[in-house]
């Protein structure tokens, strides 16, 4: 089952090193400002999230079938986010085809490639974050909670495998052959989902009928899921104070994640050398991941979560305040990606850790809502930030710093409250967040 698993991790870890990659190049070669990068890539992702993580999450936590209540929902949506990838691959020849068809009536060849490129983005987007959230709770319910730290490291380990197969030998391809690439991997990405979902199977409780369903009604639903989000989730200041946790230290990593392709770009870093940091980048976590998700396990998520976000924030202070030059770039991006890496490997487990296991989906849904709400701030005014700036990413390392010296507070914080009443959070055998 756990190598099933890690083969639908293998294809959702390939979209999501590659898609944003990919649709950076393609952006570039139709002349989109930063602000518009900034909005596309962060904030509209974030935004779409606010909107499809409650929905799906509600739904799915208490769906029942003969497949479960996770299976049926990744095998709807994993083929429609591959083909808005196929979509996207030939997004430049739809938007020269509605630029010719429109005439002299058409706002121009770009701004029809970048229409069709937004909306093929939201499709792929809305699409990939359910079948992210999906596979996260189909973990949750099927792996033991007590090897949750050391799993997620095996999920960290395929995950940036990934990464570094196509920053080594895919990401130059992506200037000359980007359509090629982007039908690849809508392949793979189908295929591995379909096939994990073929023959992962979920526990009884998931597939048995819940007793009596109610007669579907869509506004009587609807206003049954927003009294559910409103009242489980955030009628608690234990759990919003969680999310805030969660926002502030998905924060710390967006700026640079977003431009550091371009801050390389401005200081004359050829693209295969960037792609072959990030590779190095990828090998190094790789290496750490297991020890990162022991260390979990044996000391706490929370514990090993604050260290982390600690040492990002002397380390990215530290590089804003000598602002990096071409030949001191590669460290401070390869010390970013080890130490953003250890973050995600050791914060993978901490939600189940934290949240009611028959409705953690809804719970982590509703951490997503408030992360998503931070990110879409937070890219809203980096872009212009940016663009006012000159162009100056220095800045990026600046933000980064301070969002997370503020999420390690509350680490800290966290680390000191008393965990929620057992009501609340039902005991889990073998796992704890501190």
């Amino acid at each position: 089952m756990m190598i099933w698993l890690l083969i639908g991790e293998l294809a959702i870890g390939l979209r999501e090193r590659s898609a944003v990659p990919s649709v950076l190049e393609l952006l570039r070669q139709h002349h989109v400002s930063d602000t518009f990068v900034a909005v596309a890539v962060s904030a509209l992702p974030a935004l779409f999230g606010a909107f499809v993580g409650p929905v799906i999450s509600y739904f799915s936590d208490r769906y029942r079938s003969r497949w479960g209540r996770r299976i049926p929902f990744i095998l709807a949506t994993s083929p429609v986010c591959a083909l808005a990838l196929v979509g996207l691959a030939y997004c430049s020849q739809l938007g020269r085809g509605l630029h010719q068809l429109l005439g002299a009536a058409s706002p121009g060849e770009d701004v029809c490639i970048i229409g069709w490129f937004c909306l093929l983005w939201t499709v792929f987007q809305c699409t990939a974050l359910m079948t992210g959230a999906l596979y996260s709770g189909l973990v949750n319910d099927v792996i033991p909670h007590r090897i949750l730290g050391r799993f997620y490291a095996g999920v960290r380990m395929v995950s940036l495998g990934a990464g570094v197969i196509f920053n080594l030998w895919i990401f130059e391809w992506t200037e000359t052959h980007l359509r090629e690439v982007l039908l690849m991997l809508a392949a793979l990405f189908a295929g591995g989902l379909v096939l994990m979902s073929l023959k992962v199977h979920e526990g009884e409780d998931a597939r048995q009928p819940l007793s009596q369903p109610a007669p579907f009604q869509p506004w009587h639903h609807a206003r049954a899921m927003l009294r559910a989000y409103r009242d489980e989730c955030f009628g608690d200041r234990y759990f919003v104070f969680i999310f805030g946790m969660f926002m502030l230290a998905a924060v710390t990593y967006i700026p640079f994640n977003t431009f550091s392709q371009y801050y390389s770009t401005t200081l004359g870093l050829p693209k295969k050398e960037l792609g072959t940091l990030l590779a190095i980048v990828y090998c190094a976590s790789l290496l750490l991941s297991f020890g990162v998700g022991w260390c979990v396990d044996r000391y706490g998520a929370l514990r090993v979560c604050s260290i982390v976000l600690t040492a990002y924030s002397l380390v990215s202070l530290a590089a804003y305040l000598g602002r990096p030059t071409l030949a001191t770039f590669p460290l401070v991006y390869v010390l970013h990606g080890v130490i953003s890496g250890a973050w995600y490997t050791a914060s993978a487990a901490l939600p189940m850790a934290l949240f009611p296991q028959d409705r953690f989906l809804q719970f982590n849904a509703a951490k997503d809502l408030v992360v998503s709400a931070g990110s879409i701030l937070t890219s809203i005014l980096l872009g212009p930030l940016l663009d006012y700036s000159g162009h100056d990413y220095s800045l990026t390392l600046l933000i980064g710093a301070v969002a997370a010296g503020a999420a390690s507070l509350c680490f800290a914080v966290l680390r000191g409250k008393p965990a929620a009443p057992a009501a609340v959070i039902p005991a889990k055998a073998g796992i704890h967040a501190e």
